[in-house]
């Protein structure tokens, strides 16, 4: 099925993010549901505030059945309509609407996903409620997890990292017995070493460490908090126990794309490159749409060709990336690498200029330093790669 984003009925543009929240709370809820695969949150951004036909929302995500719905919010009153529509024939197989006079009564994580799993008639055995459980959270810690997640979702440069740290680092203030906080701040912190936006990330990775430790010692069925994990542990460099990690957040989460991009990527550094295809695949699947998400499937699988020798395939796969989020720099030091041990000399430089623009690794022993790999058939593939980018001019 697919969750279309919720529209914020109070018109208030600053409580878009609101919506959005729920809207992920929705989609992690379903996705726990037996025998039901839903379609990430990023595939679906494209019919926010605009009029759509669901029978042919449903063709173009390939789900028989849309959710639809609406917020509305009043200080700490919520109001939450939902819909479930048959794509086939347009439907309405169920609505509700739930209302939360007080922040106190916030539970839309534990209702929604049973109602609708009812109205399916499907057998939702213990896997619903267990997510969200713990005692209920300041209205205002609430509102600030929900806008770091808003942020770190298209988060790409130190900024923009710092800026959805902020917000839960404010959130952690009000709740400090928060997973979801605890798990965004780590996610936050990960990302930014992942993406380069880090000269020095020593001191970064212990705080993300740490925060990824308390969340999951606070909420073990949250998703978030073994995706923190998992970002860790591979940044770490231990790459099997992040897997595990990643395999877990899916199990508690089937519809989170960016497990199965980062399974793909510890395919490959694992020495497993021919197995990563198929994780990209999945993510691509469930977040067609969604560019970001995509734009790193796109890389993952570009570095899994590249490894595998196909260069030309590998090419490609990059210039999707760049094509689905122009600002992903990594895109265009693979890109230099391969242009560079083909001959293209101009094209290599040009690419390596673009991603000198957007990453701070700016030297091939810079770029080691974030090579946690010890495995031997991945390390004697690497090498090809560190010597095109040496012959596209990447100092030492």
């Amino acid at each position: 099925m697919a969750v279309l984003p919720f529209e914020n009925l109070g018109g208030d543009a600053s409580q878009a993010y609101f919506a959005d929240g729920i809207t992920t709370d929705v989609i992690a809820d379903l996705s726990r549901l037996p025998d039901t695969l839903v379609i990430a949150q990023g595939a679906t951004d494209r019919y926010r505030d605009t009029e759509f036909d669901v029978r042919r929302v449903g063709q173009e995500l390939q789900a028989p059945f849309v959710v639809t719905g609406g917020v509305w919010r009043s200080g700490g009153e919520v109001q939450i309509t939902v819909r479930l529509v048959s794509a086939e024939s347009g439907a309405v197989l169920w609505a509700d609407t739930l209302v939360y006079p007080n922040e106190s009564q916030w539970s839309w994580r534990r209702d929604v996903g049973p109602r609708i799993a009812s109205a399916l008639d499907l057998r939702t055995k213990d896997v619903i409620g267990g997510w969200g459980t713990e005692g209920v959270e300041p209205q205002e810690a609430i509102e600030h997890t929900m806008r770091g997640f808003s942020a770190l979702r298209r988060a790409m440069t130190r900024p923009e990292f710092e800026s959805a740290l902020r917000e839960f680092r404010k959130a952690l203030t009000m709740a400090p017995k928060s997973a979801s906080a605890w798990a965004g701040m780590s996610i936050a912190l990960s990302d930014a070493i992942f993406y380069g936006q880090v000269p020095y990330p020593r001191d970064q990775l212990r705080e993300a460490k740490d925060a990824a430790d308390r969340a999951l010692a606070l909420d073990a069925d949250n998703p978030y908090s073994h995706v923190a994990q998992g970002k860790v542990l591979s940044l770490l460099g231990q790459l099997e126990a992040a897997q595990d990690a990643l395999e877990t957040c899916l199990s508690l989460n089937p519809s989170f794309v960016y497990a199965y991009v980062r399974i793909g990527l510890i395919r490959v550094e694992l020495g497993h490159a021919e197995e990563a295809q198929k994780y990209v695949d999945i993510a691509l699947r469930l977040g067609p749409n969604d560019r970001y998400r995509a734009a790193s499937a796109h890389l993952v699988a570009g570095i899994a060709q590249f490894h595998l020798g196909n260069d030309n395939q590998a090419y490609s796969e990059l210039e999707k990336m760049v094509t689905a989020n122009p600002r992903a720099g990594f895109a265009y030091l693979w890109m230099a690498a391969i242009d560079a041990l083909h001959g293209r000399d101009e094209k290599a430089h040009e690419n390596l200029e673009r991603y000198e623009q957007l990453i701070q690794i700016h030297s091939v022993s810079g770029l080691k330093v974030i090579d946690h790999s010890k495995n031997p058939v991945y390390l004697a593939q690497r090498e090809r790669f560190y010597g095109g980018l040496r012959k596209a001019g990447l100092p030492e």
